[in-house]
């Protein structure tokens, strides 16, 4: 189970918990005030489903609603935490009530995922001196920060990311749309495939791609890096070795959308790779969204799945 959640409104819990939840093709569950399951959204939405307390499995949305007596048992089932936050007085105390309020409802060292959202406001090094400086108050109130990540030895069970270019991202979803679906050519899948199926099996296709990506170019970006020069430089390092990645795995790719998407390919032709995915959107802008989704899903799966 993975809770998304704050005390702090409005800082990206339902952004999180649906995208996360379609990646890995878990259950998402939310409060039932959440506009994604009322009745104007509910059909842009259909894979949200209304929290009730006997849930066991998923990602739950508990959003700003994390002192009732089901959060708490929720809390202590949890394998993984995600809290999203701002930068902002009032969003840090809250984001640090939030922690502390985990720690009373368990003492379990839960895997705890912050997410810095809406970050890139300046786009310059005083967006990257904010995480810094974020760190430094969560450490001040007692949290401890794991430095390295791929290090057994480091203790420590909170991970500070952050999410830039979200902006977008947040009012893409308000009409139902997933991150990942700007990376398919959508002219092509529709005169490819019987759409409405292929977009069920896409599921299991985009989460072994994207994952294995983030996989195989996260250790060659310096993540954790705060002077702008050398995260501009990463963008690069990430298109270039997004590039590499298609170019040495297409084969294997292709063999797996044959296995995956052959029932409902319209034409029976051979399903191209390079034709299915739209590489444009990994080189624009977004690639900053792309490549720090990339970094949060990497953690997701490692320390989840």
């Amino acid at each position: 189970m993975i809770l998304v959640m704050n005390k702090k409104h409005g800082v990206g819990c339902s952004l999180l918990a649906y995208n996360l939840g379609k990646l890995f093709n878990l259950n998402i569950y939310v409060n039932k005030d959440n506009y994604m399951i009322d009745d104007e959204h509910s059909l842009l939405f259909p894979e949200v489903k209304k929290l009730t307390p006997n849930i066991k499995n998923g990602i739950i949305d508990i959003g700003a609603n994390i002192e009732t007596t089901y959060s708490r048992k929720f809390i202590k089932q949890a394998k993984l935490i995600v809290v999203p936050f701002e930068f902002g007085y009032e969003s840090i105390m809250k984001t640090i009530s939030t922690l502390k309020y985990i720690e009373y409802a368990t003492n379990r060292k839960i895997p705890t995922i912050l997410v810095l959202n809406r970050l890139d406001r300046q786009d310059s090094d005083r967006d990257f001196n904010y995480t810094r400086e974020m760190r430094d108050r969560f450490e001040e109130a007692g949290f401890r920060f794991k430095r390295n990540i791929f290090s057994p030895e480091d203790e420590g069970n909170f991970y500070l990311t952050y999410l830039r270019n979200s902006y977008e991202f947040q009012s893409s979803m308000d009409s139902g749309e997933y991150f990942l679906d700007k990376f398919f050519n959508d002219t092509y899948i529709d005169k490819t495939f019987d759409n409405n199926n292929f977009r069920k099996k896409i599921k299991q296709f985009d989460y072994r791609f994207f994952v294995n990506i983030a996989k195989n170019i996260i250790h060659k970006v310096n993540y954790r890096n705060e002077d702008i020069y050398i995260q501009d430089k990463d963008m690069v390092v990430f298109r270039n070795n997004y590039e590499d990645y298609i170019r040495k795995h297409f084969y294997n790719l292709e063999r797996n959308l044959v296995d995956d998407l052959y029932p409902y390919n319209k034409l029976e032709e051979r399903i191209r790779i390079d034709s299915l995915i739209d590489n444009s959107y990994v080189r624009n802008k977004e690639t900053k969204l792309v490549k720090d989704f990339a970094y949060i899903s990497y953690l997701v799966d490692s320390l989840y799945t």
